[in-house]
This record gives structure tokens, C-alpha cells and sequence, in this order.
């Protein structure tokens, strides 16, 4: 199934390209004429995500999810703007096309002369492209594509290895984005549904199975992530080889705790409105320098979507705001720049908000995810939220006033906190924090002499705002050691302190070149110094075992459950089967069949009595058993960890063993107690087999799983309700 997944892979990094970026380049090619790649790409990557997750929106709620109505919708209202847009150039074009048309029907042109002139304007634009974008570039050309390649290899793994997802919560994803191809919008309760609006346009637009989309677009989000990285870094720096050294590096070496770029794999919503975090500094920046409408107006819709698609993103940009805010207030004040950004801040935020607004007059509750969000600002462990979405306290817990001992925060005892806060969530030793402490020293240095001096640049405002973000950060980070509140846990900040790294490894040499850029040939000693001490700290980090490590995996699902799932959507009919297995194939099933949990299929034979009748009202009905039951169910592994190929096997002293009922969900059945459920499981089909071996038969088997189908007279169901566990006494 290997070859199967990159295949896989490959057709959703495509199809999410030419989604995004063809519809952007319909609309947005006016902006983007003679712009440099940087802003190309953040360009396209803003209004094709916007254009697509406001339309689906839109489309979802007129009850219009369907592919033909899509693709036509879509494509009409894009190529609509354009022509408001570039009305003057449309309409030449058109004409262009309309007489070479007329000339074809006249037999002035004949079908040779079409083929050859479209084969070699096509030939020309590929070629002056890749010597546009290669002229000069070749030595950092391959040293991007290597990184891009190692970035790939690295967040890929999990994808194409395993067919488990590489999150928990892509599970509760995917199940939205199902919901979504199925018509239904917000099925848990109103949500920033921007990364699901995408992922359901791909599969309905392109026939694509929602799994499919779920399992890469986070292996297709980190690409993009990454690039736009190494291409904001390299929007900051002057200096050539300055970012490519910052950025290999980051991409190779072990820094930063796993918890840093482990997510970056999964499809998760956090980690798809990453997306967006460069475009919304790389306009502002543009904006601030430039003073152009159009640079706003992309930084609007870049924070906007910041907000369609996940929270903590907007939050970490505000930080970022006011970073900016303190540096560029006097500018912005004096060209008079700070009530259209504002203005744009508001604007921007209510087109985000607008589709959720009309959800909740609608009638939809608000996701339980908000109630976690407050949660975590007010520091509040013990509180969660129920399905109704209502916050409730541990109803264990007494209603007692306990004082509390107060800390004496001594310099020693905040210093040591600090440290320890930052080795949990950020390096993976306290000795990394040069990164940040050399960088936040130069740049304060070189904003002294310059404002000493009065010739304050652009690069340095933009750094120095970059410096104070990350002290904004870094306090996020460090809030809970102290028991203040937090917007976003220390774990999830982690992430963005080091996104910033390639950024704080290239200043260092950003400002060597500035020392020595008067000089005729100190661009060219910056650039060889750049370049051998990529080499040297390449060789370094491989000489010490500095290796970034695979990130750790997550084992929900068996490959045979997966393929065995594949097969049965694709060989038989909609609605005419149902799987009794884990909750893991809830999401797989949704639109196709039914699906039964497992755990409730096993409650019920517990309480057999004779006369006891069960059944499943359709054709088929596959029985899902594990024969080595995943054991920790719902941890995270390293690739190399045994236990997730040695594993015990199913035994009558399990399926004999209690299960119990001490908890409130199957989820932590399946986690405690899945050695004993599936032991059941397996017994109960062996016996059940052995009293009808005609309609129960093996679909599916390897060395983790068997999954047994059942072929029934849906007019005389079969009962299955028998008394299995007696037979287990004389096993």
C-alpha cells in the first residue's frame, strides 16, 4: 500500500494546487503582474483560500453542494471578478481569442499553425519562468529543494507508513468535512469551519474521498507552511544565502522539543491557519513601507482568514500587532496609516465572523471547543464541556476554600522557572536560547546607533518588531509557570517560537553584510562565510547525532481496518452494508454506510438471556476484530517503539476479564479496556461462524486483524444475539 499512499499524496498536493492556485490566478493575476515570487505565492495562497471558504460557505448554506452546481459556480463567479477588475484586459484578450477563432472557421488558420503556436508560446513561458526564477539562483535553488525535501520526507512520514491519522483530533475533522460533502454544515455546533470548507471542496469538486483528503492535506499544508518560511525570511534578508542557512538548518537539526513540528503532519485546523500567518506580516510590512490600498486590503483578507479558520492563530497575529504597533506608531500616525489599518482589522474580522453569525441565528450551538479555549485562559483544568456545550465542575470536587500558599518569586526561583517552562515547551536544551538571546541583542544594538544616527531603515524596524513579537511569545510561554492566564497553553506557543528560528539564525549574518556591504567585495565574503558555515554546521550536527528525530506516531487504526474499509466503499452498495468496529471508522463510513460501535454491540451481549434478539438491518455487516489489540490506545510512538509490533494477542482470559463501567465514554474503552473487548469480539464471531459458516465468511485477514462478513436476508434478519461466552468455558 506504500506506492498506493504516495500516489495518494501526489494527487492531493495537485489537486489542492490547482484548486487554490488556478482560481487564484483567475482572480488575482491583475495584483500579482510583475510581482516577485514572495508575493505571488502569499498573494494566491490568500485569495484562493479565501475566495474558496466563503463560497462554500455560501454554497452550503443555499443547500448547493453538488459537483456539477460547484464547478460552475465557481468558475463563473471568479472569472466575474476578474473581468470587474481587469474589465479593459478581459475584454482584449477575448477578442484576441474571438478573431483567432473566426480565422480557424475561415480557414486562414489551419490546425498545424494553432498546435505550433500554442506549443511554442507554452515552451516560452515555461522557459523564461525557469530562467526568471534559476538566473543566478542555481546554488540556492538546490539547497531549497533539498530542505523542501527533507520537510517532506519528515511530515510525509506518517501518511505514507501508517494509515492511522497522525492526530486525535483528525478524526473529529474529518467527520465535519464528511458532514460538509454531505450537506450538513456545523454538525457539532458552529466552528471556524474554514479548513473543512476546503477540504470538502476538493472532494466534491474533484470526486476525491474525503479520507483521502483528510489523511494528506496536512502533509500538503506543511509544504506550503514551510516555503512561505523560507520565503518571508528571505523577504527580510538582503543578504543571498542568509536565509537558506537559517532555514536548513531549522529544517535538520534537533532544537526544539517534538511538540514543536510534530502537528505539522496532521490536518488540523491550528496548523492549516499557519497559512496564513506570513501572508498577514508580509503585507503589513508592504503596506507599512508602501503606503498601497492593495497591500491592505490582502492584509486584511489574510487576517480574515486567519479567523475563518482557527482562533489561536489570530491570536498569536495580535501579538504580532502589537509588536508592530509599538514600533511603527509613529509612522503610521504621521502618514496617517493607523485608522484604515484599524478599519481594515474590523472589516476583515466581521467578513470572518459573518457565515458563523448566521449559523447561530440559524439555531446552532457553539462548539464545545470555545468552552476549552476560556478554559485555558482562566486556567481551569477541572472544567470541560459536556455535548449540550454547557461548562460543568467535577461533580466529585467539594466546595471547599483552600488558602493557598503564597511563592516568594525570588530572582533565582523566576529564572529557574523560566528555564524549566522553556525546556518543556520550546528547546530541546535551555543552552538553544542564543538563538533568540545573540539575534535580540544585535538588533536592539543596530536600532540604537541607528536612531542615534537618524537613519532608521525599513529592515530595521521590521526586525526590531520581529524581536519584540517574540518577547511576546516567550511571556506567553512563561505566564502558566507563574499561575497568570494564559491565551494560548505553553505547548501550542512553542510552536510559532520556532517557526521564528530560521528567521533569528539569519540575522547574525544580516548584519555582518550590513557591516561590510560599503565594501566592494564584502556581499561576496558574506555569502562564502554564509555558505561554509551551512557546510560546517552540516557537518557538525551530523558528526554529534544532532539529527532531527521522525516525529512521534499515533496507532488509532490497523492498515488491514483501512484497506479492509477502502474495499467495502468501493465494491459495494451505498447504504446497503454496516461495520461493527471501533469509533475510528465512524468518519470512514459516513456518506457511504452505517457503522456500529463495537463497545455498544458488546454491552449488549452482556446482558444475554435467552429469547434475546439482535439485529442489523442491512445486506452486510462486517465484524471488525483486532487479533493483537492496539495496545495504549491513543498514545503517541516512536517509530521504533516495539510495542507497536509486538503486541499481545487476543485470549480467552481477557474475553473472560471485566470490562466494567467506570467510564463515561467508548473512547476510554477502547483505550483501558480494548484487550478484553476484542477478546469478546473474536470469540463471539468464532462461535458465531461456527453455527452459520455459510453467511459468515472471512472478508479480510493479515497478522493485527480479521474482519468477518456477514451476508443476511434483509426480510429475515439473522439474529445475533447468542450466548458465546458459555463456549468459552471449555476452550
Amino acid at each position: 500500500m506504500y506506492s498506493t499512499r504516495v500516489l495518494e499524496l501526489i494527487q492531493i498536493f495537485s489537486l489542492y494546487t490547482i484548486l487554490v492556485f488556478g482560481l487564484a490566478e483567475i482572480i488575482a493575476k491583475p495584483f500579482t503582474r510583475g510581482k516577485g515570487i514572495t508575493y505571488r505565492i502569499c498573494t494566491d495562497l490568500v485569495v484562493g483560500n479565501f475566495y474558496i471558504i466563503n463560497m462554500m460557505f455560501l454554497l452550503a448554506y443555499l443547500k448547493c453542494l453538488y459537483q456539477p452546481v460547484m464547478i460552475v459556480l465557481f468558475l463563473i463567479g471568479a472569472a466575474l471578478i476578474r473581468y470587474l477588475t481587469d474589465r479593459e484586459r478581459v475584454t482584449a484578450y477575448w477578442k484576441r481569442k474571438y478573431n483567432i477563432l473566426c480565422k480557424i472557421l475561415k480557414g486562414e488558420y489551419g490546425r498545424n499553425l494553432v498546435r505550433q503556436k500554442i506549443i511554442k508560446r507554452s515552451a516560452k513561458g515555461v522557459k523564461n519562468t525557469f530562467f526568471s526564477l534559476c538566473k543566478g539562483r542555481m546554488i540556492e535553488g538546490i539547497l531549497l529543494f533539498i530542505a523542501m525535501g527533507i520537510n517532506v520526507y519528515y511530515f510525509s512520514y506518517q501518511a505514507l507508513n501508517f494509515v492511522s491519522y497522525a492526530a486525535p483530533d483528525v478524526e473529529v475533522h474529518l467527520y465535519w468535512i464528511q458532514s460538509l460533502v454531505g450537506g450538513k454544515l456545523f454538525p457539532a455546533g458552529v466552528y471556524p469551519f474554514g479548513m473543512h470548507c476546503v477540504g470538502a471542496a476538493i472532494s466534491l469538486i474533484f470526486g476525491i474521498s474525503a479520507v483521502t483528503v483528510g489523511r494528506m492535506l496536512g502533509v500538503v499544508t506543511s509544504f506550503y507552511i514551510m516555503l512561505l518560511c523560507y520565503l518571508f525570511v528571505k523577504s527580510m534578508c538582503r543578504l543571498k544565502y542568509a536565509p537558506i542557512l537559517g532555514f536548513m538548518i531549522f529544517t535538520i537539526a534537533n532544537l526544539t522539543v517534538d511538540t514543536t513540528y510534530m502537528r505539522y503532519s496532521a490536518m488540523i485546523s491550528q496548523e492549516y491557519a499557519m497559512l496564513f500567518l506570513v501572508p498577514v506580516m508580509f503585507f503589513l510590512y508592504l503596506y507599512l513601507n508602501e503606503k498601497n490600498m492593495q497591500e491592505l486590503v490582502l492584509f486584511g483578507m489574510s487576517f480574515s482568514l486567519t479567523i475563518a479558520v482557527h482562533f489561536y492563530i489570530t491570536a498569536v497575529a495580535c501579538f504580532f500587532f502589537l509588536a508592530v504597533g509599538m514600533v511603527y506608531l509613529y509612522r503610521m500616525i504621521k502618514r496617517k496609516m493607523l485608522v484604515p489599518i484599524i478599519l481594515c482589522g474590523i472589516i476583515s474580522t466581521f467578513v470572518a465572523i459573518a457565515p458563523l453569525l448566521v449559523g447561530l441565528c440559524m439555531g446552532y450551538e457553539l462548539e464545545q471547543s470555545f468552552i476549552y479555549g476560556a478554559s485555558v485562559i482562566m486556567n481551569d483544568s477541572d472544567m470541560y464541556a459536556d455535548s449540550t456545550g454547557n461548562t460543568k465542575q467535577n461533580e466529585n470536587e467539594e466546595d471547599e476554600i483552600i488558602e493557598e500558599e503564597t511563592i516568594n518569586y525570588t530572582p533565582q526561583l523566576i529564572i529557574q522557572e523560566s528555564a524549566k517552562q522553556l525546556k518543556n515547551f520550546v528547546f530541546k536544551e535551555i543552552r538553544y536560547l542564543w538563538i533568540c538571546v545573540i539575534p535580540l541583542i544585535l538588533v536592539l544594538v543596530e536600532w540604537l546607533i541607528r536612531l542615534c544616527k537618524g537613519c532608521v531603515t525599513n529592515h530595521t524596524l521590521e526586525y526590531l518588531s520581529q524581536i519584540l513579537y517574540l518577547l511576546f511569545l516567550l511571556a506567553e510561554v512563561l505566564l502558566e509557570a507563574f499561575e497568570l492566564p494564559v491565551i494560548i497553553e505553553p505547548k501550542r506557543m512553542g510552536i510559532f517560537i520556532a517557526y521564528m528560528l530560521p528567521l533569528l539564525m539569519s540575522i547574525p549574518l544580516e548584519m555582518c553584510y550590513g557591516l561590510l556591504k560599503k565594501y566592494r567585495s564584502g556581499e561576496s565574503v558574506c555569502n562564502v562565510v554564509a555558505l561554509g558555515c551551512l557546510g560546517l554546521t552540516c557537518f557538525y550536527i551530523g558528526m554529534n547525532g544532532m539529527e532531527k528525530e521522525l516525529p512521534t506516531v499515533y496507532y488509532f487504526q490497523t492498515t488491514g481496518a483501512m484497506k479492509a474499509t477502502c474495499d467495502i466503499i468501493k465494491h459495494y452498495e451505498k447504504d446497503s452494508w454496516t461495520i461493527v468496529s471501533p469509533v475510528n471508522e465512524t468518519t470512514l463510513t459516513y456518506n457511504h454506510g452505517y457503522h456500529y460501535e463495537l463497545w455498544d454491540f458488546i454491552t449488549e451481549l452482556e446482558h444475554y438471556q435467552e429469547g434475546m434478539e439482535l439485529y442489523i438491518p442491512t445486506e452486510y455487516v462486517f465484524f471488525y476484530v483486532e487479533k493483537m489489540p492496539i495496545q495504549l490506545y491513543g498514545y503517541s510512538f516512536s517509530v521504533n517503539d516495539k510495542i507497536l509490533r509486538k503486541r499481545d494477542s487476543v485470549s480467552v482470559e481477557a474475553a473472560m476479564g471485566e470490562i466494567g463501567h467506570d467510564y463515561k465514554k467508548a473512547d476510554e474503552y477502547y483505550k483501558y479496556k480494548r484487550m478484553q473487548l476484542m477478546s469478546r469480539m473474536y470469540y463471539w464471531t468464532k462461535a458465531y461462524q461456527k453455527y452459520f459458516p455459510d453467511e459468515m465468511t472471512v472478508f479480510y485477514e493479515d497478522d493485527e486483524i480479521v474482519v468477518y462478513r456477514l451476508k443476511q436476508n434483509t426480510y429475515a434478519l439473522n439474529n445475533l444475539a447468542i450466548d458465546y461466552r458459555k463456549e468459552l468455558l471449555y476452550e
